[in-house]
């Protein structure tokens, strides 16, 4: 789905405004389960939200959670931010040899020399749109998508594609002689224990799913919040707490050896190249979204749904954000950190 432009900065100015010698976010006080609450509550009011989850993991253990208008067993489409899933698969295989990251890739349509690595990083020059008539990606259908006009050559520009991640998840299955789904669940899902979290495609029954305001991102019906042609690029559903505990468990070292994560979050060959549109979300590495500011990081991915997932590593305090509104998870965020950070 379009992408989001990178947070706001405010969202960041709001985490990390501190004076020399404070603590870079502040230690919650007892009222920041109310807090959150009220400041959840006003979200949903504010931009006219049908559907709110949201989840904050503390750096003392605790989690604070908020749910307005959907049962808290309610999942919702998280579009891109399903790219940090997949990236995570990969390199859980390129660790262990099954893949390798610098090889070059072979689909129809796929320029000479793209790379997984480009794929991850969005460096292949694939167009954005990932578009298929079929319930199941196909090599002819890929080389139908990849069909059109290309931005650029592969390590020539940096473009945001669904469709490289499209051809991320053909790598994986080509590898591993399984269906994606089974290799996430593997990977992943399993051993996470997200029960809560799944690929949505068209040709399985899928329950549960938040309803969105206004425009569909995917078929009438169940599936109207789950962009599915996007396919490993963003058609995971789950909840607000399955979110958090994944960005959680990434940055504790749960899924990825230090060396697959510091590759997540090396954005040097995006900040190297011109980008093929306007709007651009960057720093980005592979699979994930880098914001900095102050000498403070944050980590995460956003979605056109209006999901957010922002992990500060230093503070140790992940946001997950739902919501039904598309286009309202900076927003939402920005508001949640105010209130687990104000005095």
């Amino acid at each position: 789905m379009r992408r989001l432009t990178a947070l706001a900065v405010v969202m960041l100015l709001v985490a990390c405004r501190t004076s020399a010698g404070e603590q870079a976010v502040a230690d919650p006080p007892a009222s920041a389960e109310a807090r959150l609450e009220r400041v959840v509550d006003a979200a949903a009011h504010d931009l006219d939200i049908s559907g709110l989850s949201v989840e904050v993991l503390m750096p003392d253990g605790r989690r604070l959670s908020s749910v307005v208008g959907v049962e808290p067993s309610i999942r919702f489409g998280i579009a891109s931010i399903t790219k940090m899933f997949t990236t995570v698969t990969v390199l859980r295989l390129v660790e262990r040899g099954v893949v390798d990251l610098d090889a070059a890739v072979t689909l129809p349509g796929l320029e000479p020399g793209a790379t997984l690595r480009d794929l991850l990083g969005h460096t292949a020059g694939l167009p954005y749109l990932a578009r298929t008539e079929d319930p199941h990606w196909t090599l002819e259908g890929f080389g139908r998508a990849a069909a059109e006009p290309h931005p650029c050559a592969p390590q020539q520009c940096y473009a945001y594609s669904d469709l490289g991640f499209v051809a991320v998840g053909m790598v994986i299955e080509q590898a591993t002689g399984e269906p994606f789904r089974d290799v996430l669940d593997r990977e992943v899902l399993t051993p996470l224990a997200l029960a809560d979290t799944e690929l949505a495609e068209l040709d399985r029954p899928i329950d549960r799913v938040a309803v969105p305001d206004g425009a569909n991102f995917g078929p009438p019906g169940p599936l109207a919040g789950v962009p599915v042609n996007t396919w490993t690029g963003g058609s995971l559903v789950t909840t607000a707490p399955d979110l958090a505990h994944f960005g959680r468990a990434l940055f504790d070292g749960q899924l990825l050896q230090p060396a697959s994560l510091a590759l997540m979050m090396d954005t040097t060959r995006s900040a190297a190249l011109p980008c093929s549109e306007n709007l651009c979300p960057r720093p980005y590495g592979l699979g994930l979204e880098g914001y900095r500011t102050s000498g403070h990081e944050a980590w995460g991915h956003s979605a056109s749904t209006g999901a957010q997932l922002i992990v500060f590593p230093q503070e140790t305090i992940t946001v997950a954000i739902l919501s039904t509104r598309p286009d309202t998870g900076a927003e939402v965020t920005r508001r949640v950190i105010a209130a687990i950070t104000s005095a």
